[in-house]
């Protein structure tokens, strides 16, 4: 009787100890709301840049797994467009045992130039036709959004509306002098304009730094929407 007592004492044991490891697997990997939301705050600033606002559309709850060892992460196939999903997919052993799609909304900030009055098609920008603006360009090709160095001094091949965002698209951004041609040169000194002429050696558009040769000197200037290149006071040049 004893031993069938010391024997019901070890199952008992052994059943309280199965019990507890369950109930520690049950928890074994556990992603918190607040983790997930940083995890997706993240990602989006990572590819939409740092100045967003993030909505999220879908509610973000938290996720339990009795396996040990789960990862997550989220999808690569991401857009940043206003209303995009995130897919956050949990790993095991190698392979998907779940996913969670996550509806968001975002904008997307940059510091952008723009037009401070409206400019005509034709005009040659100048520093003063522009200035710098946090513009919500989230629905503007990221690719057509230009520095301000490089669209002074190039042409605009469509009027452009006061307060507008000036984009590579709104340039007459042509091949403007390619390498070889006999080119203007235009050097302005304390308001004074000497011309002489020059050879391009290299290909370049309007507003682009372009190397050339006078004589026996390689000087670069900038090239002008007419195909000649314009040079100010600090004269950079290389004697051959």
């Amino acid at each position: 009787m004893r031993r069938i007592k010391n024997l019901h004492n070890l199952l008992s044991l052994a059943i309280a100890s199965l019990i507890i490891i369950t109930i520690k697997a049950e928890s074994a990997s556990n992603f918190s709301e607040s983790r997930l939301q940083q995890a997706c705050y993240n990602f989006i600033k990572s590819n939409c840049g740092d100045d967003v606002e993030i909505n999220f559309l879908s509610k973000i709850t938290s996720v339990s797994f009795k396996q040990e060892g789960v990862t997550a992460k989220i999808s690569q196939n991401f857009q940043c467009q206003s209303f995009s999903k995130l897919v956050i997919e949990f790993y095991w052993n190698g392979e998907i045992i779940e996913t969670k799609e996550i509806s968001v909304k975002i904008r997307i900030f940059k510091i952008v130039p723009i037009a401070v009055n409206t400019l005509q098609k034709g005009r040659i920008l100048k520093p003063e036709d522009l200035t710098l603006a946090r513009v919500d360009v989230t629905n503007v090709n990221p690719y057509d959004i230009p520095n301000e160095d490089e669209i002074i001094g190039v042409e605009l091949a469509r009027t452009i509306p006061k307060g507008s965002v000036l984009l590579k698209s709104n340039l007459n951004n042509s091949i403007v002098l390619k390498k070889g041609d006999k080119v203007q040169i235009e050097v302005n000194v304390g308001g004074v304009t000497i011309r002489t002429m020059g050879y391009a050696l290299q290909d370049a558009k309007a507003g682009d730094l372009v190397k050339f040769r006078h004589e026996n000197n390689i000087l670069t200037g900038t090239a002008a929407p007419d195909g000649s290149i314009i040079l100010k006071n600090n004269v950079n040049f290389t004697q051959r």
